[in-house]
C-alpha cells in the first residue's frame, strides 16, 4: 500500500515550489529586454565572488558586448535585470532626465543591511523634494571660495614624511587615506581628523574598517545575512555605531559653539545647521532644518565621497605617473614654468593646461567609480538609440564603458593620450567629462576634488621625481565597481636638487 505523504512534505513542497516560482519570477527577463546582449551571468557573477578586479572583469565578461552594443543587459542581484547604458549619447540623456531615471534608494533594496546602515537616505540616495532639500542645504558649502592653503599644508606635511623615506618603498594606500582625511576635515567639516599626525586616527581606522565590509559583494545577493545578528558583520555594526557617535560629537560642539554666539566657519557643517526656505506639497511655505539622523547620513556620503574617490584617484594618479615617465617629466616642466611666474599654488593651479589634462585624460580612463549608481525608469521611456525601456526597468550609467568608446574618443580610446583633452573631440566640441556624472545630479564636489589633485600634483612634481614599483602584472589590482579601490601601488621617490636647495 503507497504511503500517504506527511503533513510536513506537504508543507516542505509547497514551500519549495513558492521559493522556485519566486526565484524564476525574479530571475527571468523582461520581454522587452531579452533581446539586449546580455554579459555572461554565472561568468559574471563568478567574479564578483572571486574578487576579479573590475577593469580585468570588464575585459573578460563584458568588453567583446559592451564596446558594440549601446545598451546591454546583465543579472544584478538583488535588483535582478539591469540595463547598461554604454554610450555617450544615452549616457547624457539619463542624466539630464533625472525624474524619469530616479535613483534606486537603499531603503527599498536594501533595508537594515550594512550598507543601508551606513549610507542612510541622503543627497545620493533621495528622489524629488528630499534630494531637492538636501542638495539646497548642502549647496551653499561648495559655492564659497574654499582656503586651499589648508590642502597646501596638508601636501607639505605629506611631503615632509616621504622625504624622510627617500629610496624607501612607499605605500601609497597607506599614505593617500591618511592625506584625503586630512584635507578633507580641514576643507569642509573644519575638523583636523588627525590622519598624518596619527598612526591610526579614530575616524580613519574606522572608515576603513566599515568600508571594507561594506563593500563585500556577497552580501549583496544574500542580504537576509547582512543583518547584526551574523556574528560576521555584528563587529563592522558596532563599528558604525561608534562612528556615528564621533560625528555626533563634531555636530553638538559645533551646535554650542553657534548657540554661544561664536562665528561659525562656513563649510559644510554649517550650511547642514542653516535652514532653508521650502514650499510643501500643500504650497504652504516656511523654514526646514536637517534633522540629526539626515544631518548624519549626508556628513557620511559627503565624507565618503571625498574620502574614498579622492584616495582612488590621487593615488591611482601619482602611480600611473612613475610608470609613465615622460608625461611626469613634461608635467614638472610645466608645473615649475607656472610657478616661476607665480608662487601661489593655488593661484598657479589655474592656469597649467597639460596638467589639467593629465588629470582628465586619467579620470576618462581610471574614474574612480565604474558607473552611475543604479536608477529605476518611472515611465516607459524611448532611448535615444531608439530602444524602449519600459517603466520599472534598472538602469545603469557604464562610464567604463563610455569612456572608452571609439566614437567618442577614436580608434585609440583605450590608450592614455593627455594630448587627447587639449583638442576637441572628433565632432568638433570637447568630450564632456562624465566621471563626476553629469545633469543636474553630477557630483556637487567636482571643483574641489579637481583644485585637491591640481594641488598635491604640483607639489609632489616640484619636491620629487618618483618611479613605481611594478607588480606581476605591471597595473595595480581594482576592486569592486561602486567604489574601485587600487591595491598593490607602490612608489619610490627621489627629491630633486633643486627643491631640496
Amino acid at each position: 500500500m503507497d504511503s500517504i505523504p506527511s503533513e510536513f512534505t506537504i508543507l516542505a513542497s509547497i514551500i519549495g515550489c513558492g521559493l522556485g516560482w519566486a526565484w524564476w519570477k525574479w530571475a527571468r527577463c523582461p520581454s522587452a529586454l531579452q533581446h539586449l546582449p546580455c554579459i555572461p551571468t554565472l561568468h559574471n557573477l563568478y567574479c564578483q565572488f572571486t574578487g576579479v578586479g573590475f577593469d580585468d572583469r570588464y575585459e573578460i565578461t563584458g568588453r567583446a558586448i559592451h564596446s558594440k552594443h549601446k545598451l546591454t543587459r546583465e543579472w544584478q542581484p538583488p535588483l535582478g535585470w539591469c540595463v547598461h547604458v554604454n554610450d555617450m549619447t544615452g549616457f547624457k540623456f539619463m542624466s539630464d532626465q533625472h525624474t524619469i531615471f530616479s535613483k534606486v534608494l537603499l531603503n527599498d533594496v536594501l533595508r537594515g543591511t550594512l550598507a543601508h546602515q551606513w549610507l542612510g537616505y541622503n543627497v545620493l540616495f533621495s528622489n524629488g523634494a528630499e534630494w531637492h532639500f538636501f542638495r539646497k542645504t548642502a549647496t551653499p558649502a561648495f559655492k564659497v571660495q574654499w582656503d586651499l592653503t589648508k590642502i597646501v599644508g596638508t601636501s607639505e606635511t605629506l611631503l615632509n614624511i616621504w622625504s624622510r623615506k627617500e629610496g624607501e618603498v612607499i605605500d601609497l594606500m597607506h599614505w593617500i587615506p591618511r592625506y584625503t582625511l586630512d584635507t578633507l576635515g580641514q576643507i569642509i567639516f573644519t575638523h583636523d581628523f588627525g590622519g598624518l599626525t596619527q598612526e591610526h586616527s579614530p575616524f580613519g581606522r574606522l572608515h576603513s574598517s566599515i568600508m571594507s565590509e561594506v563593500l563585500k559583494m556577497r552580501y549583496f545577493f544574500f542580504t537576509f545575512a547582512d543583518r547584526p545578528w551574523n556574528p560576521w558583520r555584528r563587529k563592522t555594526f558596532q563599528d558604525i555605531e561608534e562612528f556615528d557617535q564621533r560625528f555626533s560629537a563634531i555636530i553638538n560642539d559645533r551646535r554650542a559653539k553657534q548657540a554661544r554666539g561664536e562665528p561659525i566657519p562656513r563649510d559644510l557643517l554649517g550650511s547642514f545647521l542653516e535652514g532653508q526656505k521650502i514650499t510643501n506639497e500643500s504650497g504652504e511655505k516656511g523654514v526646514r532644518v536637517m534633522t540629526d539622523r539626515e544631518m548624519r547620513d549626508n556628513m557620511n556620503i559627503f565624507f565618503m565621497a571625498g574620502h574614498d574617490t579622492g584616495t582612488t584617484t590621487i593615488s591611482r594618479l601619482i602611480y600611473l605617473l612613475g610608470q609613465k615617465l615622460d608625461v611626469q617629466d613634461k608635467v614638472r616642466s610645466c608645473v615649475l614654468e607656472a610657478l616661476a611666474n607665480d608662487d601661489d599654488i593655488p593661484r598657479a593651479s589655474h592656469d597649467i593646461p597639460f596638467l589639467d589634462a593629465v588629470i582628465k585624460e586619467f579620470l576618462r580612463l581610471y574614474p574612480a567609480t565604474g558607473r552611475l549608481p543604479e536608477r529605476l525608469t518611472t515611465e516607459d521611456v524611448v532611448m535615444p538609440c531608439g530602444q524602449f525601456l519600459p517603466k520599472g526597468t534598472c538602469v545603469i550609467g557604464n562610464m567604463w564603458a563610455v569612456n572608452r568608446d571609439p566614437k567618442t574618443f577614436g580608434e585609440d580610446a583605450e590608450v592614455f593620450r593627455p594630448e587627447r583633452q587639449l583638442s576637441p573631440g572628433p565632432n568638433g566640441k570637447q568630450v564632456p567629462l562624465t566621471t563626476f556624472g553629469l545633469g543636474p545630479r553630477s557630483c556637487i564636489g567636482q571643483r574641489l576634488a579637481l583644485a585637491e589633485i591640481r594641488i598635491i600634483l604640483m607639489m609632489l612634481v616640484r619636491a620629487f621625481t618618483w618611479v613605481s614599483i611594478e607588480n606581476s602584472t605591471g597595473k595595480p589590482v581594482l576592486g569592486v565597481p561602486y567604489l574601485i579601490h587600487p591595491k598593490h601601488i607602490k612608489i619610490v621617490v627621489t627629491r630633486r636638487e633643486q627643491a631640496a636647495a
